[in-house]
């Protein structure tokens, strides 16, 4: 009976030897996990399908308590497929794991004529010739920019042309595709009015026009652009253009109807003179001055001398002259203009 105890007692000693320890009942031969998050976005971490603990992106979780032995460690975040680990972790010690940094890749496809210079996020990554591919190599998810120029000898012909600027997004895993000609597009500029203008994009002097002339603007990224004609100082038109990946498109802005006004000077003092706030050249005593391209409808003339102001309004009608004389009434200066000149001494 005595020998039958003791071998039930001897087994039971064994089998509990065999049990994993327990946080409760051995602290002593209890371990520490700790998780170093190399990911942008927080990760759960079970450790034998526990219930979930969190650790910040970038930060460092300590578990301690841990049961020694082989764990099994799961790694979950938003966007990837969870990381499964077994780790032994040791009685009274620590075991360390790295929620490893999720990556993705590109590849860039030139669908262009011309050989193009890749930088992404600021960094070279080559040449990339026509109808060929470039892989990034390994990229963090989310959002990227690619910048590309013409490489070889076509560089120094379109040495002009802007850099072709694009975001693409990368997702854990995965190799994004990015074509890098498909999305240039180009814009024809055409000048409609009688003179030489300045083409602005963005606020930038791109070049100059001849009347009737037309010019194009290539390689360039789809979004919105500013346009705008101007000659002398005087924008003649302005518009904002949306170019989609790929597009030709065209502008030639519609002329507005336009007048031109003459203002005279008949009075024996030099004049300081202001249309509409504008400030335009002093006028001598006898001179006259045709401003060209006046905007249909009525403008106010403001005329400083010494010891005078003259304040004067004139209506400007399509495709005429008006003629405004500032001082006494004189047979030459046929003006419509309202009111009648107040003089101050």
């Amino acid at each position: 009976m005595q020998s039958a105890l003791t071998r039930i007692i001897t087994a039971a000693l064994a089998l509990v030897a065999l049990m994993p320890a327990t946080a409760s009942a051995h602290p002593r031969l209890d371990g520490t996990l700790v998780v170093e998050n190399a990911r942008l976005v927080p990760v759960s971490v079970r450790i034998d399908g526990a219930a979930p603990r969190f650790v910040a992106a970038g930060d460092r979780g300590v578990f301690p308590r841990v049961p020694n032995g082989l764990r099994r460690v799961v790694i979950d975040s938003a966007g990837a497929a969870p990381q499964v680990e077994r780790v032994r972790v040791p009685a009274g010690g620590r075991a360390f794991l790295r929620a490893a940094a999720l990556v993705g890749s590109a590849r860039f496809t030139n669908n262009g004529p011309a050989p193009l210079r890749l930088i992404v996020d600021g960094r070279p990554l080559g040449v990339v010739g026509p109808g060929q591919s470039l892989p990034s190599g390994p990229l963090r998810p989310g959002l990227h920019s690619a910048a590309a120029r013409r490489a070889g000898p076509a560089a120094h012909r379109h040495g002009h042309a802007p850099v072709r600027e694009q975001r693409f997004e990368v997702a854990a895993g995965d190799d994004t595709r990015v074509e890098l000609a498909a999305r240039a597009a180009s814009l024809e500029v055409l000048n409609p009015f009688p003179r030489r203008v300045s083409v602005f994009l963005d606020g930038v002097r791109v070049g100059k026009l001849r009347p009737g002339r037309a010019m194009t603007l290539r390689d360039k990224a789809a979004g919105r652009y500013r346009l705008s004609l101007e000659a002398r100082g005087r924008v003649l038109a302005d518009e904002v253009v949306v170019l989609r990946p790929g597009a030709r498109e065209r502008w030639e802005p519609m002329v507005a109807l336009a007048g031109s006004l003459r203002v005279l000077n008949t009075t024996p003092r030099r004049l300081e003179l202001r249309v509409d706030g504008r400030r335009h050249p002093a006028l001598a005593p006898g001179e006259s001055r045709l401003l060209r391209d006046v905007a249909v409808g009525h403008h106010e003339i403001v005329a400083r001398g010494r010891g005078i102001v003259v304040r004067r309004g004139v209506d400007v009608r399509p495709r005429a002259e008006a003629l405004v004389a500032i001082g006494p009434v004189s047979p030459l200066a046929v003006s419509d203009a309202q009111p009648r000149p107040m003089w101050r001494r």
